[in-house]
């Protein structure tokens, strides 16, 4: 499949050619230690009760193959890390650089979870990712920066999978001349101009009213981020793709299966294919939310779940896990790197409702 670029997925191929030319990183990225042995003997045994238990639902996805073939815990593929760079310590601004950065590719069979996780170190190398790679990587960084935030795995309309923005009016043009576009893409200390919130009944979403679950969800991946008003609750979606940011009542996502950050994964136990904005995202609340880890939540969820009774899908196993250290070294972006901003030739157009929009980096000016 391709992107409304005309981008088709080459992961595999940059990995077999990782695997024949690169002896670079090797330790943790190439082998498992003896704790991450043990958790993942844990993990496979909570998936395969979790396919005991639900038959009609999607497998988990926590342990894929990274680049060198070995599985990691999806949890130790985040590695929080603060860019030691001010443009990139603000949520929006992060967002929107990394859209940009990274060239987005759709995954490699629609609907099925990506056969390898890079890790965040190689997808900056790389330069180019699907939305599990992006997702990983943007919450890594958001981390890093402070913030509550989680990779989130569900269902998302075609239109947000394949990145198509023609039917998305040009919120970044509203307002600014074309100079300030300019200075605003090419100058780090010039804020962005901020994208609109697109309402339900905007064109940014088109109505799902009349289209079946199965013509419009395709597996895709994103980033929850709570509690920026110091409310718990308070819940803003970060779109990875094209760092757009949407609250939960205007999300055009469809359904979550799970979400996890560095310290813990919690499976989704609400209504089945649930609308986003009918849950509950308290993830102490153990009737909506199953934690893998036993004892790995800062929000209080023991991983025991009363959905089955007196036992949950964690039961069988009664000793508490702790999650393995992250296994991927601390990220690096060079100061050459985000001037350039959009890799590999400084340029990116992008395609709105009659309109298009040239973004050209600093370097490229002179």
């Amino acid at each position: 499949m391709f992107t409304c670029e005309g981008i088709k997925s080459r992961k595999s191929c940059r990995v077999a050619a990782l695997n024949v030319f690169s002896g670079n990183f090797t330790g943790s990225y190439a082998s498992e230690s003896r704790k991450e042995a043990s958790c993942n003997q844990y993990l496979e045994a909570f998936s395969r009760r979790f396919g005991t238990l639900f038959p009609h639902r999607r497998q988990l996805f926590l342990l894929p193959k990274n680049e060198h073939g070995v599985e990691k815990f999806v949890c130790s593929t985040i590695r929080p890390t603060l860019m030691p760079y001010q443009e990139l310590y603000a949520m929006d601004s992060l967002a929107s650089f990394m859209c940009h950065f990274i060239q987005y590719e759709p995954l490699e069979t629609v609907n099925e979870f990506p056969t390898v996780l890079p890790s965040p170190t190689q997808v900056l190398a790389w330069r180019v990712g699907d939305s599990f790679d992006l997702s990983v990587l943007l919450t890594s960084f958001l981390l890093g920066a402070g913030y509550d935030a989680y990779v989130v795995v569900g269902s998302a309309p075609s239109w947000i999978c394949f990145r198509d923005e023609s039917r998305s009016p040009s919120d970044r043009l509203e307002g600014c001349t074309h100079t300030q576009v300019m200075e605003s893409a090419t100058d780090p200390e010039v804020q962005s101009p901020k994208l609109r919130t697109p309402d339900a009944t905007s064109s940014l979403s088109p109505s799902l009213n009349s289209l079946s679950w199965q013509e419009t969800g395709l597996l895709h991946s994103w980033i929850l981020v709570r509690g920026l008003k110091r409310d718990p609750l308070d819940l803003t979606f970060i779109e990875p793709t094209t760092g757009r940011l949407f609250t939960i009542c205007n999300a055009p996502y469809l359904e979550i299966e799970a979400i996890w950050n560095n310290k813990n994964y919690w499976v989704n136990m609400q209504e089945y294919r649930a609308p986003v904005q009918r849950l509950d995202f308290d993830l102490s609340n153990t009737d909506s939310w199953e934690a893998i880890l036993l004892n790995a939540s800062r929000h209080g969820a023991s991983g025991t779940s009363n959905m089955f009774g007196e036992e949950s899908v964690a039961q069988p196993c009664k000793r508490a896990i702790d999650i393995p250290p992250s296994w991927v070294l601390k990220l690096e972006l060079s100061r050459d790197s985000l001037q350039l901003r959009f890799p590999p030739d400084g340029h990116r157009t992008l395609f709105y409702q009659q309109s298009k929009l040239e973004l050209f980096a600093g370097a490229m000016r002179s």
